[in-house]
Formats: structure tokens, sequence, C-alpha cells
């Protein structure tokens, strides 16, 4: 795992379908004594999770990198 790569996240409800992201930065660290390692993310949306919802046009496996970030361990 690097900066730039795409991962895809599986939620814990199975029926839904998985999270995608872009890898932004990882930084390892020793948080109260413990090893940890935080991920950036950069999210990627399916079209009927913007505002304009899915469109004809739109592939069936399109999906917009977006602006939304998070950090996760």
């Amino acid at each position: 795992m690097t900066v730039g790569d795409n991962v895809v996240i599986r939620p814990a409800e199975t029926d839904r379908l998985p999270y995608i992201a872009r890898i932004e930065k990882i930084e390892a660290g020793n948080l109260s004594g413990v090893d940890s390692v935080m991920v950036k993310l950069r999210w990627y949306y399916r079209p009927e999770e913007s505002i304009g919802g899915r469109r004809q046009f739109h592939g069936s496996k399109e999906v917009f990198l977006s602006d939304h970030t998070d950090t996760q361990s």
C-alpha cells in the first residue's frame, strides 16, 4: 500500500456496496505507547451519491474523485 493507490473498503453491512478511496498520506506513529498507522483517504463517490444523481450517460461502474478526505487507523 503506497500513496496514490486506490483501495476498496468493505462496509460491515454485507448488502452495501464497498467504499472506494485513494491513499493521500500514510503516517506511522506511537500514540500513548501504542504503535499505529494512520492513513489519509480521499473518497470516490458514485453518481447516485452526488447532488445530480445518476444520469443516462454515466457508466455502470463510474465513480468521481471528491474533495472529501478522512483519516483512518
